[in-house]
């Protein structure tokens, strides 16, 4: 695999520049899912990849996230682990990543919306969130749990930015309502809010279904 950067000029980009190369590496691209931020607060943006190793003998599935391509400003540096799931069982295709400075401190996480299928009859989805120390990922936490109402996470595309101005990032959820009475696909954006440790319950900002 290689990373190709189109750098900005303002107006319009620069053509394409190889900023790594994979090499003799083998890097599977499907299984690889990315994100970006700055993730140790230098200014400059960085990339993260959620890769898939498949289960491991035990049985567990097994991910790592690399701490990859930290930026230097005109290249990537070469990417290395900031988490690996080991003996706790991270299933990649039950994830879907995105990142945003969830706490405020001028560094930012890494949020994994996460599926769990059917519980009891309902869907269930988890955020997970991996908090940036600047040079390396903490370990990931709870901060929202779909329990008690039922939220599918295959209906969901999840993506971060501070939407209510408080220099914190916020999540807003594009979803898949399913068709309205009328035969119109219906669509909702709902916002979860952080408070800098956990996730308001989602408010849903906009309908498609009253347009």
């Amino acid at each position: 695999s290689r990373l190709w950067t189109f750098t900005s000029t303002g107006t319009t980009f620069n053509p394409p520049t190889v900023a790594w190369d994979s090499g003799t590496t083998s890097w599977n691209w499907d299984r690889s899912k990315l994100t970006s931020g700055d993730y140790n607060g230098d200014g400059k943006t960085d990339i993260a990849v959620l890769y898939d190793y498949d289960q491991t003998p035990e049985g567990t599935n097994h991910s790592k996230l690399w701490w990859a391509f930290t930026s230097t400003g005109t290249t990537f540096n070469p990417p290395t682990v900031a988490w690996d799931s080991g003996a706790m069982s991270w299933n990649w295709d039950a994830s879907k990543v995105t990142s945003g400075d969830y706490n405020g401190d001028g560094k930012t996480d890494i949020g994994v919306l996460y599926n769990y299928g059917l519980v009891d009859g309902k869907y269930r989805s988890k955020l997970w969130v991996f908090t940036s120390t600047g040079t390396a990922l903490q370990a990931p936490k709870i901060i929202w749990d779909s329990d008690p109402i039922s939220w599918n996470w295959n209906a969901s595309q999840p993506l971060s930015g501070d939407a209510s101005g408080d220099g914190k990032a916020d999540m807003a959820i594009f979803y898949d309502s399913g068709t309205a009475s009328d035969g119109r696909t219906r669509q909702a954006l709902w916002n979860l809010t952080s408070n800098g440790d956990t996730m308001t319950a989602p408010r849903k900002d906009w309908d498609s279904a009253i347009q």
